[in-house]
């Protein structure tokens, strides 16, 4: 099992769909919401949750922050931009009101939430749980938010690999980021300290 139970949260269920299963509305979380203590406020326990992989867009921390705080170039959050050819790893929460949808749009607030089709996701186990969901939401970067000159806050993204990891996802030195994005990270990093080290 996935989840961890404390948290009350569990996997999509792989067996057989029952008759008629009720339609749900679904969200994709791909960085700190991952952590179950971010979700904790914002779901019903036993919501089903699903990881999965999403194809047409690309990750990245290149998101100045709304609300998180951070020290010189060191504050940035992620967000996913389309890109054909990129993916990333997410989890699938399901079962979401309006209600707690619209409370989350403040937390979210430098992020646009739009619909994904569900196409475009694989889930990690087999599973027909994608046809019960009736629409599927991921929050993208607002453009005024977009900054290619940041580096991740380290808390922040200490946050994100505990997720990862709960969820049985590769940590960074693996698969966790898109497409090399990790080593573009340690690259940006070591030029950063050279610099530092030069002033």
């Amino acid at each position: 099992m996935l989840a961890r139970q404390s948290y009350g949260f569990v996997p999509v269920s792989t067996s057989p769909r029952s008759l008629n299963p009720p339609l749900m509305v679904g969200l994709l979380a791909y960085g700190s919401l991952m952590h179950p203590d971010e979700l904790a406020g914002h779901l019903d326990r036993g919501d089903p949750i699903m990881p999965v992989r999403v194809r047409g867009f690309k990750r990245s921390f290149c998101q100045e922050p709304s609300w998180r705080t951070g020290e010189a170039d060191e504050r940035g959050v992620l967000t996913v931009r389309p890109s054909a050819h990129d993916w990333f790893n997410a989890i699938l929460v399901c079962g979401w009101q309006a209600e707690a949808l619209e409370s989350l749009d403040h937390r979210e607030r430098g992020y646009v939430r739009q619909t994904v089709p569900a196409s475009s996701m694989e889930p990690y186990q087999t599973t027909d749980a994608l046809q019960t969901v009736r629409e599927i939401n991921v929050y993208t970067g607002r453009e005024e938010k977009w900054n290619e000159l940041l580096l991740p806050n380290p808390e922040y993204l200490k946050v994100c690999t505990d997720a990862a990891a709960h969820w049985g996802m590769p940590r960074p030195k693996n698969r966790f980021y898109t497409n090399g994005e990790f080593v573009a990270y340690e690259l940006r990093r070591e030029n950063l300290d050279g610099l530092k080290r030069l002033a």
